[in-house]
């Protein structure tokens, strides 16, 4: 799938060029970035892997979406300041163009940590963690930022459209920040959420993994988003939103790399896999109406936030995902309690008096094998 390449220095700098046979190795010798191509297509991309992987798996892919045509196709930092791509149609494509350079001498690095990034002097001007592609690395932020503007900006995984395919797919793993969820979508909007955050720590909804993730939840009103770092023994750990639908998770430990993957959902158009692991069905099949019973929720933990919530808000959140069966409404500054799982076990945890609880009518059946996905999860915020 890989040309022959060339090692460089881990930067270029204003006015210098990697060629379609050179690449950028990062100082430590981690990750190396350079051009690939498609053999059944001929078409080129400009894309990072570790130094390490034998098979040189793209972790991010600068052009998916736009292929360079020829082998003379080659990567700058132009005079003003910006990345751009080019081959022999002559037509420069500019990497960094969701933010351009306000100065003329920059300087591209790749770094250990795999971002690459693009800078003038001390100031950033676009870094490739910014613009995930189907791969989640440690220090990589995946959320929402700018939730008070206009138009919110997501940082989600997006899949290849195949193996061999890095245009877009149609998977995306991103975050529902309203309830503190890692989810995946499909682009018919069937949805599965794969792990939740507790207050404390995030639960990964797979049978089985390497453990060697520690997560990080931040929310503000203008943002909200996971990251995470490795731990154990693994020089590093980290995930791939596959194109077929699956989580496939990766460890570097002593120069070699395993992998293994993470079933999502019952089988469903692409997700072939074993239906206890199915948490959210199609948002169409779950009734959005709610009756009230007298009681509250047994336990609980707490999920930071400062987002205003009223009756009408707690009720559209859990409208809104599937996974939420039923919910309480802000009372004493406290915000709403969320339950979501199983729908036998939520009468287990609902107890006598002290208020109304709010279930969904015609509650879907399906169970799923984990009780770690029974959880509460309150949202702190002001009755409006």
């Amino acid at each position: 799938m890989f040309g022959l390449s060339h090692e460089q220095d881990y930067s270029i700098s204003s006015g210098g060029t990697l060629r379609n046979n050179e690449t950028l190795v990062s100082a430590g010798g981690v990750f190396e970035l350079g051009f690939f191509g498609v053999p059944s297509t001929g078409n080129r991309y400009l894309g990072i892997w570790f130094v390490d992987d034998p098979q040189k798996r793209p972790v991010w892919v600068a052009n998916r979406d736009n292929p360079l045509t020829d082998s003379t196709c080659f990567l700058q930092v132009r005079d003003d300041g910006n990345l751009i791509l080019e081959d022999r149609r002559l037509t420069p494509m500019i990497v960094n163009s969701g933010a351009l350079s306000a100065y003329p001498n920059t300087t591209a690095t790749l770094l250990d940590t795999g971002n690459f990034v693009l800078q003038a002097g001390t100031n950033l001007v676009w870094q490739s963690f910014d613009y995930p592609s189907d791969t989640y690395l440690p220090g990589m932020k995946i959320g929402w930022f700018g939730l008070t503007s206009d138009v919110p900006t997501p940082y989600f995984l997006s899949a290849w459209e195949s193996s061999t395919d890095p245009g877009h797919g149609d998977f995306t793993l991103g975050v529902d920040y309203k309830v503190a969820n890692l989810t995946v979508y499909r682009g018919d909007s069937t949805h599965v959420d794969i792990g939740y955050w507790d207050g404390k720590r995030i639960h990964l909804l797979f049978a089985n993994y390497s453990n060697s993730f520690n997560f990080s939840y931040f929310s503000n009103p203008n943002e909200a988003y996971f990251t995470f770092t490795t731990i154990g023994n693994y020089s590093m750990s980290w995930l791939v939103m596959a194109s077929t639908g699956l989580i496939d998770e990766y460890t570097l430990s002593n120069r070699g790399i395993s992998m293994m993957s993470h079933s999502l959902c019952e089988a469903s158009g692409n997700y072939t896999v074993n239906a206890s692991f199915c948490s959210t069905p199609s948002p169409s099949s779950c009734n959005g109406t709610f009756s009230a019973i007298n009681g509250s929720f047994q336990n609980s933990s707490i999920v930071n936030g400062s987002i205003e919530m009223s009756f009408s808000d707690c009720e559209s959140i859990c409208a809104s995902n599937c996974s939420c069966l039923a919910y309480i409404t802000p009372t004493n500054q406290i915000g709403c309690q969320i339950y979501a799982g199983s729908k036998d076990h939520l009468y287990n945890i609902i107890q006598q008096g002290g208020g109304l609880v709010y279930v969904r009518d015609n509650i879907p059946t399906k169970k799923s094998k984990y009780e770690l996905m029974i959880y509460i999860i309150y949202i702190m915020g002001n009755r409006s």
